[in-house]
């Protein structure tokens, strides 16, 4: 019984840094000075940041989640597409930019922390 818990420990351990590392060597990926926005449809979160968004003087590319679980792009740009697919997502809404997440609304000021801008 021990030896099993062992196990099932190791695997959890494993999964957890496989998921970790998958995503920050996913990240570096990322056009330098883009700004991925992972939404979601019926997200008041989603709706507040997008809010915030409008006011932002940068190359935003959304990646937003519909109802039917289909996906929308605010471009038609193949590799941003492709992209996209490959970080793996905590919650909505997710933010990525410049080799940094943020999961889940914030202030007008942490955005612009997080951006590194003023607004």
């Amino acid at each position: 019984m021990f030896l099993i818990l062992i196990f099932l420990f190791a695997l959890i351990a494993a999964y957890i840094i496989n998921k970790t590392s998958k995503s920050k060597m996913k990240l570096s990926n990322i056009p330098e000075n883009v700004l991925f926005f992972y939404s979601m449809d019926n997200c008041p979160y989603c709706e507040t940041m997008e809010t915030l968004l409008e006011n932002i003087n940068i190359e935003i590319f959304k990646i937003n989640l519909k109802t039917d679980f289909s996906i929308e792009y605010s471009t038609d740009n193949t590799e941003y597409k492709r992209l996209s697919k490959e970080i793996s997502l905590d919650g909505y809404p997710t933010l990525v930019f410049n080799n940094s997440v943020k999961v889940g609304s914030m202030s007008e000021e942490e955005l612009k922390k997080f951006l590194n801008i003023n607004l």
